[in-house]
């Protein structure tokens, strides 16, 4: 009689394990677009490159209204009045889709702003209409912190 030959050791794992780690895949995590409806869309992150200054700019808005701006200038701290912070969450609350981060020429200036869910070009149709919340958030925190307005 014949004995049919064991599969090696390594093979024997792999079965045993894979069918855990296939449930835990499945299971194990929440998907941010099942975030509660209530969380907001919190980080917001508004990145800014290129145009005729060549920018580089990071921007980071917590849900408390903390904005981390990291820039060639070097990083900067500020806190969002209320009012523009409501402002930046009414549009950047229904972003869900991805913004295109590439210039479409030489002197493009991009910014994107990005949420958990998604992100979304300021020039996107998307966010027509509302770009005066970010753009005055980017001119407001590269002013002399006494002559800000959105963020002190």
């Amino acid at each position: 009689m014949r004995q049919r030959p064991r599969p090696p050791a390594r093979a024997r794992l792999l079965w045993a394990v894979l069918p855990a780690s296939l449930l835990l895949a499945c299971c194990g995590t929440q998907d941010v677009a099942e975030a509660p409806a209530g969380a907001g869309p919190f980080p917001v992150t508004i990145t800014r490159t290129g145009g005729l200054a060549g920018f580089s700019d990071r921007y980071v808005v917590e849900q408390t209204g903390s904005v981390h701006r990291d820039s060639a200038t070097g990083p900067q701290v500020c806190r969002m009045g209320e009012d523009p912070l409501s402002g930046l969450a009414r549009i950047a609350r229904p972003i869900t889709g991805t913004a295109t981060t590439s210039a479409a020429h030489p002197d493009d200036l991009v910014v994107v702003v990005a949420t958990p869910r998604g992100s979304a070009r300021l020039s996107d149709a998307e966010l027509s209409g509302t770009a005066s919340v970010v753009t005055t958030l980017l001119e407001d925190v590269a002013k002399d912190p006494a002559q800000r307005s959105v963020c002190r």
